[in-house]
């Protein structure tokens, strides 16, 4: 009896110390327009994430920037996605979209269809969205 409860203890103890090594994860989004036109109202809706700073204006030819962190050992699906009007007058939105879960990262835009944008490799913590004109 006294060989299961030290055992059971030595496995609390080690599963506690694993919950908090890893810390935090900050993850920077670069919004890179290069379309002939402002993106304003810069809104962000996430998931499991605390945001730091969320950009609500990114004009042409400027880079805005998104950071936010979440916890790498306790996180089970975490979502951001930041939309932008663009600033055309016909109210069209950009969308930029970053998910991780246990499976990994995975980035997506969203465009008008006049716009076209693109993105770096999803896993790094530099994220870099980039809009542009057809």
């Amino acid at each position: 009896m006294r060989k299961t409860v030290l055992l059971i203890g030595a496995m609390l103890a080690a599963l506690s110390t694993t919950a908090f090594a890893g810390g935090k994860r900050h993850i920077t989004l670069h919004i890179n327009n290069q379309t002939a036109y402002d993106f304003t109202n810069g809104n962000a809706k996430h998931k499991q994430v605390h945001v730091d700073t969320v950009q609500t204006t990114v004009k042409k030819g400027r880079t805005g920037l998104v950071k936010f962190h979440f916890d790498e050992d306790s996180f089970s699906d975490v979502m951001m996605n930041v939309t932008y009007l663009v600033a055309t007058g016909n109210g069209e939105e950009v969308e930029l979209k970053y998910h991780i879960d246990t499976s990994g990262s995975a980035c997506k835009i969203v465009t008008p269809p006049d716009l076209e944008g693109n993105y770096n490799d999803c896993h790094d913590i530099d994220v870099h969205y980039d809009f542009a004109n057809k």
